[in-house]
């Protein structure tokens, strides 16, 4: 633990002194010297996590909504399961590759049925 807290104290010290040199930053890196680097990082992470779920909820969800009713309703054993299902039986991946669980049943059946296993 102590490198860890020796290791943010180092990194916030060069930041700021590189933040220093430039008189734009002079502001900001008061701001990051006050609230520390960590906290500085965590806002930005914040604020990356929001717009990246802004942009998957207005633009990439609506283009993947088509294939995922086509996947729903051409394989029945296609669903997407929760996380809490997934902590639980992680095996459930399997049903989220379309067509998959046909695929596998199929090839069990004709590979034993050839002898190949």
């Amino acid at each position: 633990m102590k490198i860890i807290d020796w290791f943010w104290k180092v990194l916030t010290l060069i930041i700021i002194g590189l933040l220093m040199m430039n008189p734009e930053f002079i502001v900001m890196s008061a701001f990051i010297d006050a609230i520390g680097l960590e906290m500085f990082s965590l806002l930005i992470e914040v604020q990356i996590i929001s717009v990246v779920g802004f942009y998957f909820h207005n633009w990439i969800k609506p283009v993947l909504m088509p294939f995922y009713n086509y996947f729903k309703k051409v394989d029945p054993y296609f669903f997407i399961p929760t996380r809490p299902v997934i902590n639980e039986f992680p095996l459930i991946l399997c049903h989220i590759i379309p067509g998959f669980i046909v695929l596998a049943v199929g090839e069990s059946l004709i590979s034993t049925e050839i002898g190949l296993v």
